[in-house]
């Protein structure tokens, strides 16, 4: 987790620690007492410094620096209000999980307890036996054996994504080295999708972000199993060539299904090339029997396709593109999605291909 969510998520601790303190005092003490006063102090500004100034710190340091303000910060807190108990030291190796790597969470335990061990030593009013010690250090050990294993998962989940994004760049990188005209295809593709799709999230549409995005770059994985004759042919292609084509959002689908993608992104890319009036492929399936994905990427497709360079016609000005896509609203594209798209398209345009050259006189269909 980036320490930017991690220090919102301290911030919203102190802010409830500090009201629970002025709810606890006014209500059943009669008024906060000195130590409450001391407390809310450290706690109000015991994060500014690190707040302040984290940006200008090294990035490899700032992980650490955090464990240790907060070690600090336990400290102060144990010294000035010692009725909140050993406890409090619970909260430095429950933080450091969520940046999900076992060396910080081992070195913010030990730390606890070393701050733990000073605090006891260092206050005059503090005294424990070497029972009670041995009682709190064996439910800490507990404690942290548990979050230990938390934090085994959490870096095998971490692993897991990494690999998972490397797999997608590798699979990405196969089809476009096939053919030159499609050189960041689908990277524009997930651009133009993500912009739709968070537009149309914002409208109530049920669309989860993350998914889209994967199968938007995904969506064009089944031509790895294309012929590059075929993908590079300049000129119209052969009905049997055609058909050739047509087969790859079943042939992304399966490659997909034996890498044990989600079922929404599996469909996504098996369906990307319907059409909202049934006659697309690879089923002919039409309107909201299309999976609202595919619908979305149907139209960053057909855009990116429109205002590229392809081996058998120049690319087509983005305005031109816009018209085209207005045009087939109902017959190929979802006439739900018109009015995000009309909102998205100025942003679409930093995207389009710089190298284009554009022909104002060219209408090939889409």
């Amino acid at each position: 987790m980036r320490i930017e969510k991690v220090l919102k998520l301290i911030w919203i601790s102190v802010a409830i620690g500090i009201f629970f303190n002025l709810f606890v005092s006014y209500i059943f003490l009669n008024g906060p007492s000195r130590e409450f006063h001391l407390l809310n102090i450290v706690l109000g500004l015991s994060w500014i410094p690190f707040t302040i100034t984290y940006r200008y710190i090294k990035e490899s340091w700032r992980e650490i620096l955090f464990i240790a303000n907060m070690i600090i910060v336990l400290c102060l807190l144990y010294y000035v209000a010692p009725f909140l108990d050993y406890v409090l030291f619970y909260f430095a190796p429950l933080f450091t999980i969520l940046f999900k790597k076992k060396s910080l969470f081992i070195g913010s335990s030990i730390s606890s307890v070393i701050g733990y061990g000073v605090i006891i030593i260092i206050h005059p009013t503090l005294h424990t036996t070497i029972v009670t010690l041995m009682i709190e250090l064996s439910f800490y050990f507990v404690y942290n054996l548990v979050l230990y294993y938390v934090t085994l998962i959490l870096t095998e989940n971490e692993k897991t994504k990494v690999l998972y994004e490397k797999t997608m760049q590798s699979l990405i990188i196969a089809i476009e080295t096939k053919d030159d005209y499609t050189q960041g295809h689908s990277k524009r593709v997930s651009e133009y999708s993500l912009l739709l799709g968070e537009n149309l999230k914002k409208k109530g549409f049920p669309i989860d972000i993350n998914i889209l995005r994967v199968c938007s770059l995904l969506h064009d994985i089944g031509k790895v199993h294309t012929p590059t004759n075929i993908l590079t042919k300049k000129g119209k292609l052969l009905p049997e060539e055609f058909e050739e084509i047509k087969k790859h959002p079943s042939k992304g689908a399966s490659i997909l299904r034996m890498l044990e993608y989600p079922n929404e992104i599996v469909n996504a890319v098996l369906h990307h090339h319907e059409r909202y009036d049934g006659t697309g492929y690879p089923h002919g399936i039409k309107g909201h029997d299309i999976p609202l994905y595919a619908r979305i990427i149907a139209i960053g497709d057909t855009f990116d396709a429109l205002t590229s360079n392809r081996s058998y016609r120049n690319a087509f000005h983005p305005d031109r593109a816009k018209k085209i896509i207005l045009e087939n609203m109902v017959s190929q594209f979802d006439p739900a999605l018109e009015a995000a798209f009309v909102e998205v398209y100025p942003s679409f345009l930093p995207i389009v291909p710089r190298n284009s050259n554009i022909d104002e006189d060219n209408h090939t269909e889409v």
